[in-house]
């Protein structure tokens, strides 16, 4: 795993400063400072853009990056992104329901602050007990992630990949979706879910690659035994002249 990591060095290095840019904010900050500090900064394209780019931590990218490695005839990729919405959606699921955290919106309902935030227009909120981990910021960086290991030679790519699944992370606050630890804690299990399955599909490819039959050598097949090349080399081969019989006519005649 830690080959992984070396070989994509720039994507989580993003990774890492990102993450502990955020966490040190939020040490500094009560866990609703953000949701006012979105709402003093709304725009209509600020909540235009973030409304539609947060269904790409959703099941779409999965669907269309399986279609297209499959289309592309590169299957280990599309089984990778298949099975990657199952592995990110497990720790996810069992998170959400042994800790049970209120959603934002019912803790700022419950304070009385609800009403004192910008909401986005056409977005409900929602309610309940399972906010904590993020399940779009979640998916959003195991799927993106897998996609910048696919292109980890591409320095460019990864870092525009990321940035796809950092403003997912971003959407969720930005909507009173969830709180940033949420985003925060979320990020980490797409990532880890990301590595796993990269781990386990190199680990089987490597196998594979040990179990194909090595080429034999080609032996080359002597035309003659050593008891043949002794006897053609020591036989001299005579060319026998046929003996022509000359008739001889007397000159006298019988």
């Amino acid at each position: 795993m830690l080959k992984i990591i070396q070989q994509n060095g720039l994507y989580f290095s993003l990774f890492l400063l990102s993450f502990f840019g955020v966490f040190i904010w939020q040490m500094r900050n009560d866990d609703l400072a953000a949701f006012f500090f979105f709402s003093d900064h709304r725009s209509v394209f600020g909540d235009l853009f973030f409304k539609n780019w947060t269904m790409l931590g959703e099941a779409a990218p999965y669907i269309a990056f399986t279609g297209f490695f499959l289309i592309i005839s590169e299957k280990q990729w599309a089984w990778r992104f298949l099975m990657a919405g199952f592995v990110v959606a497990i720790p996810t699921f069992l998170f959400k329901e042994l800790l049970a955290v209120p959603r934002p919106a019912v803790v700022l309902e419950q304070l009385g602050l609800l009403s004192q935030l910008k909401l986005v227009a056409d977005v409900s909120l929602l309610t309940g007990d399972n906010s904590f981990p993020s399940g779009h910021t979640a998916s959003a960086f195991c799927v993106w992630t897998l996609l910048a290991f696919r292109f980890m030679d591409n320095r460019i790519a990864q870092f525009f990949i990321f940035i796809i699944a950092l403003l997912v992370a971003v959407s969720r606050v930005y909507l009173i979706q969830h709180y940033p630890q949420d985003t925060l804690f979320g990020s980490c299990i797409g990532v880890a879910s990301a590595i796993f399955i990269e781990y386990m599909f190199r680990k089987k490819e490597a196998k594979d690659r040990q179990n194909i039959p090595k080429p034999t050598a080609l032996h080359t097949v002597e035309p003659y035994s050593d008891i043949e090349k002794y006897i053609i080399n020591n036989t001299h081969t005579t060319t026998v002249k046929p003996e022509v019989e000359t008739v001889k006519m007397d000159s006298e005649t019988v």
